[in-house]
C-alpha cells in the first residue's frame, strides 16, 4: 500500500522535504496565513481503515517536526480552509461518525485554530455543502470548497438544493446562506478575488457548462459570460428542458 503524505518544496531550488509518514494517508494541506505551518486533516488511529469515517486535524512546521493534533468534533472532515487572519479554520464535515453511507447533510463548521468546540453554521437550514448536483457532461468542483473573504468576516460555498448547485455567502458570526450565484444553474467550480468579484463555471438544464464572472454593484448582482466553448454545439443540438417532478416524503416535505 501506498498513503498521501505532506511534503513541501523549495520555489526557487525545487528541493522537496516529507513532512508525514506512516501508514496513514494525508488530506491536502493548506498553507497558514504567515506561510510558516501546514494543517491537514488524517486519520491516524490505528483502526482507521474499520471506522474510517472520523479524522483529525493535524499542523505541522515547514521545517519539520513533531505533528500537533488540533482538537476537533468527531465525525469525517474535509475542505479544510484556513482563515486570512490566521485565527480559525473552516472545513465540511458529517459530525455522525457511524454514517457510513452519507445520508447526513455535509455541513459548514469553523473552529478555532487552539481547536476545541466547532461552530455548525448550516445545520439550522437541511442543506447540504458540497457539489452534489451531478451530470453527464463534467466532474464535480476541483478547486477549493470553501473560501474566507479577505477580511475573514464571511465564507463562501457552495450549496446543492433542488437540483441546483449555488454559491452561498455564510456570515462566520452564523445566519442563513445567501445565495450568489443564479438560480436554476449548477455551478461546478468558483474562485473569488480579495475584491470579492467571483469567477464561477455555471451550466443550465439546457446549456453545458461556461465561465461567468458575478459582481455585485449599484443595481444588484450582474453576471456575465466569458466562454462560449459550447456554442457550435448548442446550434447543432436541441437540448430539451426537463420537466420538473416533486414527489411527497411523508414528513411533510417534498422531494
Amino acid at each position: 500500500n501506498s498513503y498521501d503524505q505532506v511534503w513541501v518544496v523549495d520555489a526557487a531550488t525545487g528541493e522537496a522535504t516529507q513532512l508525514t509518514d506512516g501508514e496513514y494517508a494525508c488530506d491536502p494541506p493548506v498553507w497558514s496565513p504567515d506561510s510558516k505551518t501546514l494543517a491537514f486533516f488524517s486519520d491516524r488511529r490505528d483502526d482507521w481503515d474499520v471506522l474510517p469515517y472520523n479524522n483529525d486535524l493535524y499542523t505541522v512546521s515547514i521545517e519539520g517536526g513533531d505533528l500537533t493534533l488540533v482538537p476537533t468534533p468527531v465525525g469525517s472532515k474535509h475542505g479544510l480552509a484556513w482563515s486570512p487572519d490566521g485565527t480559525r479554520f473552516a472545513y465540511a464535515g458529517n459530525p455522525d461518525p457511524e454514517d457510513w453511507w452519507g445520508t447526513n447533510n455535509t455541513q459548514l463548521f469553523i473552529l478555532p485554530v487552539s481547536g476545541g468546540e466547532a461552530i455548525n453554521l448550516t445545520a439550522h437550514t437541511d442543506k447540504s455543502v458540497g457539489y452534489e448536483s451531478l451530470s453527464d457532461s463534467h466532474d464535480v468542483g476541483a478547486t477549493d470548497l470553501i473560501q474566507w473573504t479577505a477580511d475573514s468576516g464571511a465564507l463562501f460555498v457552495p450549496i446543492s438544493v433542488r437540483g441546483d448547485t449555488q454559491l452561498c455567502f455564510i456570515e462566520a458570526k452564523g445566519g442563513d446562506p445567501f445565495p450568489v450565484s443564479p438560480i436554476g444553474h449548477e455551478m461546478g467550480d468558483f474562485g473569488i478575488t480579495p475584491s470579492g468579484v467571483a469567477a464561477v463555471i455555471l451550466s443550465s438544464p439546457t446549456a453545458p457548462q461556461e465561465l461567468f464572472v458575478l459582481q455585485h454593484g449599484a443595481n444588484g448582482l450582474t453576471t456575465t459570460q466569458r466562454t462560449h466553448f459550447n456554442r457550435a454545439f448548442l446550434e447543432e443540438a436541441t437540448p430539451v428542458n426537463p420537466e420538473n417532478v416533486e414527489v411527497p416524503n411523508g414528513d411533510g416535505g417534498t422531494v
